[in-house]
């Protein structure tokens, strides 16, 4: 078996691989008369980077990853190295700062409310970063600030959310169904055949004169609604990969400036954000309704509120007794918890001490402020807030008593 450090290499170079190779079919999909990039890929393969590599403390190893991948890929394309550094460094802390928002604030079983989080981070920091980025670029006197600025700023947000809503859909196995019937496998087909001639033919065979506008923008509808067929037929995956489809087609004719982007009439810049726009409302499009279908399942995201459960400990004695199986409410790992030795082994070490203390003062009759604390769960972690303890009199001393809600789950062993 694979050491987690030889696991951790590999995944490394993976996302290495994969941030350069975004970056390559980026700096081909140049527009003609500004010279950027139609959508910034590697962004979105970062902030999944960063979502899905463990905890913090191993973020600064896969930047600087990521960012050697950069520096090689400006060194293929002849940019000036100085300016890679920084740019790539400022783009690469707007990914990872998204990333961190979107862990630090998502909520577990709350799945609308991470997609939102996600959209109003990516628009926040990708201005903030296109400020920085296109600055200092317009100091150097290399830019225009007003004129690229806005640039930035699409190309990010939308290559933020297209890459990262494929990833983050094709890894939620959670999405897959555990048997896929022949309806919605043979639907799921049909529809992904469907979606490939029409995108084609809008992007391929059309050009939207004035005669054919009125035709052109209705049938590039059309790829959508069957990538929303595909996404419900096969669940997360099949979105993911009708996303991707979808984009690979658009962009691939877009660069040759072909398809439904590129009517006459068009300043430059505008077929750019056209094509930000359609790329960007599909994949929120099929974000959402990843949300709806994973809600209907059981335990899906809109299923049911966070999960919650009761507790009762006995300082005299030390003994915790749950109001049902904190193993099924709260997803801990599989090992007994009716002691509070027993519950501390499985409390993150930084959080002991306050879990403990925070006990004793309630025990003592102080009021029972909420606490938030980590706790082993199968998977990493989860954390969880410790809502209102009191403590209850008896004959035999008085009883601890309080309720524990999930907040979010993450990775720190």
């Amino acid at each position: 078996m694979a050491s987690p450090l030889f696991r951790f290499a590999l995944s490394l170079l993976f996302w290495a691989a994969l941030y350069m190779a975004s970056g390559f079919v980026s700096l081909e999909l140049d527009d003609p008369s500004t010279r950027v990039a139609f959508v910034w890929l590697p962004a979105g393969v970062a902030v999944s980077a960063f979502l899905l590599t463990g905890g913090l403390r191993r973020w600064a190893v896969l930047f600087a990853a990521l960012l050697a991948s950069r520096l090689v890929l400006d060194a293929w394309a002849h940019h000036d190295v100085l300016r890679s550094v920084v740019i790539g460094c400022i783009s690469l802390a707007g990914d990872a700062a998204i990333a961190w928002l979107l862990r630090r604030y998502a909520r577990l079983g709350d799945d609308l409310y991470a997609v939102l989080v996600l959209i109003g981070a990516t628009v926040v920091v990708s201005a903030i970063a296109a400020a920085l980025g296109v600055g200092w670029l317009s100091y150097l006197r290399t830019v225009s600030f007003l004129d690229t600025v806005w640039v930035w700023w699409a190309a990010n947000v939308t290559g933020v959310l297209v890459p990262a809503i494929v990833i983050m859909s094709w890894t939620d196995v959670a999405g897959v169904p555990q048997r896929l019937g022949a309806r919605a496998a043979a639907a799921g087909l049909v529809a992904w055949l469907l979606l490939g001639l029409c995108a084609w033919y809008v992007f391929a065979e059309m050009t939207p004169y004035t005669g054919k506008a009125a035709l052109v923008f209705p049938l590039a509808c059309a790829p959508i609604l069957l990538a929303a067929v595909m996404s419900v037929a096969w669940g997360s995956r099949g979105g993911a990969l009708a996303l991707l489809s979808l984009a690979a087609i658009a962009l691939y004719y877009a660069a040759d400036n072909r398809g439904a982007f590129f009517p006459h009439g068009l300043r430059p810049g505008e077929p750019l954000l056209l094509a930000q726009c359609y790329l960007s409302a599909t994949a929120l499009l099929l974000a959402f309704l990843w949300v709806y279908t994973n809600g209907r399942r059981p335990g899906g995201a809109a299923a049911n509120t966070p999960a919650a459960i009761m507790y009762q400990y006995d300082p005299a004695s030390g003994g915790l007794a749950w109001d049902g199986d904190p193993q099924a409410a709260l997803g801990l790992d599989a090992a007994p918890l009716a002691t509070l030795d027993e519950l501390l082994a499985r409390v993150h070490p930084d959080d002991r001490a306050a879990l403990r203390a925070h006990w004793a003062a309630v025990a003592q009759g102080q009021p029972g402020a909420p606490l938030t604390l980590r706790v082993a769960a199968a998977r990493g972690w989860v954390q969880v807030l410790d809502r209102g303890p009191t403590a209850i009199g008896g004959a035999a001393g008085a009883t601890v008593v309080g309720t524990w809600q999930v907040k979010r789950q993450g990775t720190w062993r």
